[in-house]
């Protein structure tokens, strides 16, 4: 019987520990529960506080889109020439990508290696074009 009593003195010990533990658990979810109520609170109520602005810019930008009538002193040609240079962008930039990743990157790779290569393409080259 002698032998048993240091292994229930250390079981009562952990059973001391793990209920501090819980208890000291419950207390910090409770705070924590607490926290989020009051911050669920406070939130509602700034939204409703906010929702009349929200729902009268709403209807403005409702109004907005509904809106048919001409616009008045549009330049249609400055439109137009804004969308056709987007298109000449586009175009440049599919072009630019299919001979940067095929053609130059094999070319360039025949000069230098993986970490020359990306200090060019990373720090020098950007730097010049900024100094011009």
């Amino acid at each position: 019987m002698a032998t048993m009593e240091p292994v229930l003195e250390l079981a009562a010990k952990y059973r001391s520990e793990f209920e501090e533990t819980i208890n000291g658990l419950r207390q910090r979810s409770l705070t924590i529960g607490q926290a989020v109520q009051e911050k669920v609170t406070t939130s509602q109520q700034q939204f409703e506080s906010v929702q009349p602005q929200i729902n009268a810019k709403k209807e403005e930008l409702l109004q907005t889109l509904q809106n048919m009538e001409p616009v008045a002193k549009l330049q249609h040609k400055s439109v137009m020439e804004t969308f056709a240079w987007a298109g000449v962008l586009n175009t440049g930039s599919f072009v630019g990508g299919i001979l940067g990743s095929v053609f130059l990157s094999s070319l360039i790779g025949l000069f230098f290696d993986t970490f020359p290569a990306l200090l060019l393409a990373y720090v020098f080259l950007p730097v010049m074009v900024f100094a011009q």
